[in-house]
């Protein structure tokens, strides 16, 4: 009798209202989400006069209605197609769905979507078919939970470290066989937690912009303009500029897909362009820059010394050292040197600059010869006025003689 008048109670009850939970993605910041009541129309079946004419009938036949055949107002919730269960409080369970998804979000300042759908549903249902709001989180809105094992990194009270599992206090201390009173984790415990594979997605989508820096490239281009070893920039290279937006998908607060939704070139880079010398160059004709004329230490500079300026620079090494042509150029004068330089060359460079070099044991070439940068031109001595082996070399402009080091390279 008991279980046909329950069903008879059941069959009796009416939906009265339909509550649907969505994400209002403008209001994540405040809330997690709000909600949509959307009303249906009553359909009223008087519940009460079926209620009391098996109350009746259940006084005839001294059978007592037991306290579970109570008919309660309440909210059914279904997560898409599955029943999860009837609750007294809609607000609890709203509280409930509200506090996980917090748990869940990737950041909270960002708009979010909800999927499946939930819904309350209002309705009418005894007193037995309502479900505890304790059960909703650890045995409703979980598929599944994994029980693991992790170790304490540092001493941590235990409030704070079940913040980031979903888990209570009460069934945490149970799971581990603490003492009812402990408050804190000591570092290299092992303790034991639950994982938990919610049934809910929550989706956030992010969108971030960047400027990329498009470098320039370098191009070498042979030219008839330019002799051989010389090079000219044509074209400065500039850098480009390209903006870049991309999409960061975050399911249930962990990054699921990104993608680069589109580009934008701010500004097209520009290579940059040096021109290479092909022509071939004249014989004794000055490339502009000058060398070393031989291989040795320097051992007086471009400065006073014994009384007077010394204006150039002395290069010693072994007697007969190989001496070149710092640059290309005509040689002007080829010989004995009765100033104190002994035997020396002097070439002009054809561009205002003249090069001399002093003190040779032999000289190889003659006036009006042409010579290239870096052609064997005499053979380092000590003659004039020279206390050894060395070649004593000046670089001079219109008429002036400067320090030979601000050309050598």
């Amino acid at each position: 009798m008991k279980e046909s008048f329950k069903r008879l109670v059941r069959a009796s009850l009416l939906t009265v209202g339909v509550l649907t939970i969505s994400a209002n993605t403008a209001y994540a910041k405040e809330e997690i989400s709000k909600f949509e009541i959307v009303q249906e129309e009553n359909k009223y079946i008087d519940v009460n006069q079926a209620i009391k004419e098996d109350q009746v009938q259940a006084r005839l036949m001294e059978m007592p209605i037991a306290e579970e055949l109570r008919i309660l107002e309440a909210y059914e919730l279904t997560i898409g197609e599955e029943f999860i269960g009837n609750f007294e409080d809609s607000q609890e369970v709203i509280q409930e769905i509200r506090d996980m998804v917090e748990k869940l979000l990737y950041d909270n300042q960002l708009d979010y979507d909800l999927i499946p759908e939930i819904r309350l549903e209002k309705k009418s249902v005894l007193k037995d078919e309502i479900t505890d709001i304790k059960d909703l989180r650890y045995k409703v809105l979980y598929q599944e939970k994994i029980e693991e094992t992790t170790k304490i990194d540092q001493d941590i009270k235990i409030d704070d470290f079940i913040s980031k599992y979903s888990i209570d206090k009460d069934e945490f201390i149970k799971l581990n066989e603490l003492e009812e009173k402990s408050e804190i984790l000591k570092k290299d415990m092992e303790v034991k937690v639950y994982e938990f594979t919610p049934k809910i997605l929550v989706r956030q989508i992010e969108e971030k912009s960047h400027v990329k820096k498009i470098a320039f490239k370098t191009r070498k281009v042979k030219t008839d303009k330019l002799y051989i070893g010389e090079s000219k920039v044509s074209q400065e290279g500039i850098s480009g500029r390209e903006k870049i937006n991309t999409k960061y998908i975050y399911e249930n607060g962990d990054l699921a897909k990104k993608y680069v939704e589109s580009k934008e070139i701010l500004r097209k880079k520009q290579d940059k362009i040096i021109l290479i010398g092909n022509k071939e160059r004249p014989k004794g004709m000055a490339t502009n820059s000058f060398i070393k004329p031989t291989v040795g230490r320097y051992t007086s500079l471009f400065e006073y010394r014994w009384g007077s300026f010394h204006t150039g620079v002395d290069i010693a090494n072994g007697m007969g050292t190989s001496i070149v042509a710092s640059d290309g150029g005509r040689v002007i004068a080829a010989g004995w040197n009765s100033y104190g330089l002994g035997n020396h060359v002097k070439i002009d460079h054809g561009n205002g600059y003249v090069t001399l070099y002093g003190h040779m044991v032999g000289v190889d070439v003659k006036v009006g010869d042409r010579v290239d940068q870096g052609e064997h031109i005499g053979r380092m001595g000590s003659t004039g006025f020279s206390t050894g082996p060395h070649v004593h070399f000046e670089v001079i402009k219109d008429g002036v003689k400067l320090n030979p080091l601000n050309f050598i390279k």
